[in-house]
């Protein structure tokens, strides 16, 4: 049967469209069942400068993977579609793709290479709308919150737009 995970997906490099629909086409081939896509929306930059804005979205994803298989192959992927690094110097850049495990079924995990759920989704907006939209009854694993009240408490005040275009 598997495990429901759920991914968020950005992009703000190239043709920000078809790079979704590659990594989606790549997901569904080495994760796992792509159950469900939230809406796709356009955001700043966070964290770093950018000229390009990113357009993210939220799926969930019935997998057999493992936590660690599964980072390692959403990394794969992120390489076959040309990611460099998240960061020069500890700091953002703009990427084709950017792929991250936030839920991994109900499951907490701290280790050295993973952490689940996302340390940082909760200060988010760009993962907390979308994971909305495809996650109405969720309690967190950690603190059981559900995700209106963790986007009340998110000081992130970037503007999240509904973007015009879907897949």
């Amino acid at each position: 049967m598997g495990t429901l995970t759920h991914l968020s997906l950005g992009t703000n490099l190239g043709n920000r469209l078809d790079n979704f629909r590659l990594a989606l086409r790549l997901i569904q081939e080495k994760c796992g069942k792509i159950i469900t896509l939230s809406k796709i929306y356009e955001t700043p930059a966070l964290g770093f400068e950018s000229e390009d804005d990113f357009l993210n979205m939220c799926i969930s994803v019935q997998t057999e993977l493992d936590p660690r298989s599964l980072l390692n192959a959403l990394q794969l992927i992120e390489i076959e579609m040309g990611r460099t690094s998240k960061s020069i110097d500890g700091t953002y850049v703009s990427r084709v793709i950017d792929l991250d495990i936030i839920l991994y079924g109900k499951k907490i995990i701290k280790t050295k290479e993973l952490v689940l759920p996302h340390p940082r989704y909760k200060e988010r907006l760009f993962v907390l709308v979308p994971l909305n939209d495809i996650l109405k009854k969720f309690k967190d694993p950690e603190n059981q919150k559900s995700l209106t009240a963790i986007k009340k408490e998110c000081s992130d005040t970037s503007i999240i737009r509904p973007y015009k275009e879907s897949i």
